[in-house]
């Protein structure tokens, strides 16, 4: 059976289109020629682009593998493993501390949390400095860049947790555990980036060259 598609042209430099029935068979043979108006080279990019999603062969497809691939390979570089299993034990610290100090020695829920935040930054900051971006610098000028802005860092992912969940629980009215999943992602990837890219990069080692 053969298969027959439209395909559309510009006429000149109206703005009249012409159709004209192509057959897929006559593709696959060598030399097809087009009845009707003759196909310009403006209109290939089109015009493939048409016959490649109608047989089936989508580029997009390909991209989305591609992209999925390249963030798997990214998500299982040994650095990004260490940065999100220090995170979960960031997480235990920050509950264990509140857990004591909110449930065992009764303080208020608001001293509970921020000393649990507190203490659980700290804990990801030396973390994160030594086994994960593994910046060995203990240079005093190096050591307060790098911990003043880890705290700047994680003041500015705190502000786009807060805006977050509110924007998906009060604007959006989202299930609660899935905001919070969906807001953490961001978090983590901010934080992730951030610390890369800025507190721990390398130029600011004495000894980098450049």
């Amino acid at each position: 059976m053969v298969a027959r598609l439209l395909w559309e042209q510009d006429v000149g430099s109206s703005s009249l289109f012409t159709s004209t029935r192509l057959s897929l068979d006559a593709l696959c043979a060598p030399g097809f020629v087009f009845t009707g108006k003759a196909m310009t080279p403006g209109s290939l990019p089109r015009f493939a682009g048409r016959l490649l999603f109608i047989c089936g062969q989508n580029p997009g497809e390909e991209l989305l593998k591609d992209a999925i691939k390249k963030l798997w390979r990214f998500c299982t570089t040994p650095e990004m493993i260490s940065y999100l299993v220090f995170g979960v034990l960031t997480t235990v610290v920050n509950i264990a501390v509140f857990s004591v100090c909110h449930d065992s020695l009764q303080w208020s829920w608001e001293v509970s949390n921020l000393l649990a935040w507190l203490l659980a930054v700290i804990f990801a900051f030396f973390t994160n400095k030594l086994f994960v971006f593994r910046s060995k610098s203990f240079a005093m000028k190096l050591f307060l860049f790098e911990l003043v802005s880890f705290f700047g860092a994680r003041l500015l992912s705190l502000g786009v947790d807060m805006a977050g969940m509110w924007l998906c629980l009060d604007v959006i009215q989202m299930h609660s555990l899935l905001a919070k999943i969906i807001v953490n992602f961001f978090v983590i990837l901010i934080n992730y980036i951030l610390s890369k890219l800025i507190i721990f990069s390398k130029k600011h080692e004495p000894n980098h060259g450049g």
